[in-house]
């Protein structure tokens, strides 16, 4: 009889969670919880009806997926950048990826040199806010690399770009995005790292940035140094990834030209995306967002470009919270975003929309709507990576926890399900360290 009533009140719980989901608010439950110091209780089920076959499974996932505590919290953080620094090699390249059922590789031929410099930045952020110091020398190490075999000067132009890092390259391209998340990660790393021998470097990246922005904001987003612009490709991130690169580069040393160049950037995308309710879920954007807005408003820039830039963040936002409250109304207590299990898109958006929760209003329903995706997508992380050597704290592609909602199918064991990559460490890492922040742990 007791059993019967547990079940009963769990399944209750989920009804009056999902009815607070899909309405837009939180329970009162929630609410009381954010207050507190030490964990964020997420008991309540979002689900949608729950047949009596699977009321087991749902007990036991309430069990399995309670409070996030902050010792949790820091201890994957924690595993998560030693896994990364053990990724270090003598040289400072990174080993890039591999199959966690394998043993170590050297490391894969392929490279993606925008993945490295974006594994600094969330290496950096955690030394400075976490650390005790053992992970600058691999920081140092990582940025020498960069310097010394992906970033060269463009004489005839006077700046400096970045390539990948691949030996007898007959065509060298420059990539938008690679420009601005090498700035990110150089100023990341300062001054756990001095980088005054670094200025000119720095500042030839963002002119570089400059340079391939077109007078109404937006990119060419990849430039060859023999023929000039490619004007076929574009892309999603890029542009988000140079307005957060020229907004950290005003942060750093305060000339207008990063400060227009970023308003610029964003100004063009959110134009672009104005009135549209389908929209990229554009996290970079959001994150360059949150930082350029409050150094706008200081300096009391015009009030209509910093209501636009708002909105717009709040159009990703707002996108983001309703596929991720979809997708994990069909997940139950997994927290996924999305429907396959995988951890990088769910990573991705919980580092843009913590980015937006730290500049919005607490009296706008949006915030309290944000919370409870975080709080979820934040639950699904932790219990995503691997917890036992050889490769404790590496995050592969896809959870081995991920519970699919009803009538989905489970991720397939193949090697893309085991695949470990950095870039799935690094977007875990920075969105725990976003949550632990904003969370007041």
């Amino acid at each position: 009889m007791f059993r019967f009533f547990l079940k009963l009140g769990v399944l209750l719980g989920a009804v009056g969670m999902l009815w607070g989901l899909k309405s837009g608010s939180l329970s009162s439950g929630l609410n009381q919880n954010v207050a507190q110091s030490d964990a964020v209780v997420a008991s309540n089920v979002m689900t949608e009806d729950v047949s009596p076959d699977v009321n087991d499974s749902l007990l036991h996932q309430v069990n399995k997926f309670g409070p996030i505590k902050k010792e949790d919290l820091r201890t994957i953080m924690a595993e998560n950048h030693q896994f990364l620094r053990k990724m270090v090699t003598e040289s400072g390249r990174f080993i890039y990826s591999f199959d966690t059922r394998s043993d170590l590789p050297e490391h894969t031929k392929s490279y993606n040199i925008l993945r490295h410099a974006g594994t600094i930045y969330a290496m950096s952020a955690y030394e400075k806010n976490h650390g005790r110091g053992e992970g600058v020398s691999d920081i140092k190490k990582a940025i020498d690399y960069m310097m010394e075999d992906a970033i060269f000067k463009i004489d005839h132009l006077q700046t400096f770009g970045i390539k990948e890092p691949v030996e007898n390259q007959e065509n060298i391209e420059v990539k938008l995005g690679g420009l601005g998340l090498a700035t990110v990660a150089i100023l990341s790393a300062d001054p756990l790292i001095s980088m005054r021998e670094h200025q000119d470097i720095i500042r030839g990246l963002g002119k570089m940035m400059l340079y391939m922005q077109k007078p109404d904001g937006s990119f060419y987003s990849k430039f060859d140094v023999k023929t000039g612009f490619n004007t076929a490709f574009n892309s999603l991130y890029y542009p988000g990834e140079a307005a957060l690169g020229l907004t950290m580069l005003y942060q750093y040393d305060h000339q207008q030209q990063w400060r227009d160049g970023a308003v610029k950037a964003l100004s063009h995308l959110a134009e672009k995306r104005k009135g549209k309710t389908q929209i990229e879920e554009d996290h970079w954007a959001l994150i360059a967002t949150s930082k350029l807005l409050p150094k706008l408003k200081k300096e009391n820039y015009d009030s209509t470009t910093i209501r636009l830039l708002y909105d717009h963040g709040c159009q990703i936002a707002g996108i983001m919270v309703k596929n991720a409250r979809k997708n994990i109304i069909k997940n139950h207590l997994a927290g996924c975003f999305t429907k396959d299990g995988r951890t990088t898109p769910t990573a991705t958006r919980l580092e843009g929309l913590s980015a937006m929760y730290s500049i919005i209003p607490n009296e706008d329903p949006l915030k309290a709507q944000i919370k409870t995706c975080l709080d979820y997508g934040t639950r699904f992380l932790l219990n995503a990576p691997l917890r036992t050597e050889p490769h404790k704290g590496a995050f592969m592609s896809t959870s081995l926890q991920f519970m699919p909602g009803e009538g989905q199918e489970a991720p397939k064991n193949s090697s893309k399900t085991t695949e470990f990559r950095i870039d799935y460490n690094q977007h875990a890492l920075s969105a725990l360290m976003a949550y632990h922040e904003l969370s007041n742990f």
